[in-house]
């Protein structure tokens, strides 16, 4: 706007000493005006483009601006991309190990967290918020998707997403062995992957051999009642 109002007053005085000269001169001061004016016209152009753009990045409603909590973005986001991968060519995740059918007839599992656990068995806060969603095939998790919230990322969406089997067996296998208990998930010094339904510890993902020691469980079985509140728990439908 400001540089309207220049450009207007500029315009304005031009004019007048315009007229007050000879007519030789005039033409060539008006050469050089024309050259003015469109570089002018350029600059205003381009300023308020990009201020636009700028506002409409910040004002534009999030889901944050319609209430929904970030698990349910990420529950909205995951059915989004599995409804791609459905739709897209198969060579998307056949070459992860999937069939065609399987992704057709999948379904999400519900969402649950990975809590951390360090060497101690001590629970420490994740900085990120990730969720992970189990891909449901004929009653099996077949798969494993996870998703980040990385607002600062740069990703449109928000979240940062991967795909594939990772533990999908092994988490099967937990889901039939405790047949729709409410499990929480830990990972301890991300070495090991834990089941904890409150009273016993099960370590259904080895990584190098490592187990879980005597201080490491009682640590962990203290820490779940003491740090974690309202658990987003791993739970499998019987």
């Amino acid at each position: 706007m400001s540089l309207v109002i220049v450009g207007t007053a500029f315009t304005m005085v031009f004019t007048f000493i315009y007229y007050t000269i000879e007519r030789e001169t005039r033409m060539k001061i008006k050469v050089i005006f024309a050259i003015l004016l469109s570089a002018t016209l350029l600059f205003t152009f381009f300023g308020c483009s990009r201020n636009n753009a700028t506002t409409d990045a910040k004002e534009s409603p999030s889901s944050d601006v319609l209430g929904l909590s970030i698990r349910e973005q990420a529950i909205e986001y995951v059915t989004q991309q599995l409804t791609g991968m459905k739709e897209g060519p198969p060579v998307i995740y056949e070459t992860l190990g999937f069939t065609e059918i399987e992704i057709a007839d999948s379904q999400l599992g519900n969402p649950f967290k990975i809590y951390l656990f360090d060497d101690t068995g001590q629970f420490f806060e994740n900085s990120t918020e990730n969720f992970v969603f189990p891909l449901v095939y004929q009653n099996d998790i077949i798969g494993i998707i996870e998703v980040a919230y990385l607002p600062d990322s740069g990703y449109e969406s928000g979240f940062s997403f991967t795909f594939g089997k990772s533990f999908a067996e092994e988490l099967s296998s937990l889901a039939d062995q405790y047949k729709g208990d409410d499990l929480i998930i830990g990972n301890l010094s991300t070495r090991l992957l834990l089941a904890i339904n409150g009273e016993e510890i099960t370590v259904f993902v080895h990584n190098f051999g490592d187990n879980i020691n005597k201080e490491q469980t009682t640590n962990v079985l203290s820490s779940i009642y003491s740090a974690i509140r309202n658990p987003d728990y791993f739970r499998f439908p019987e």
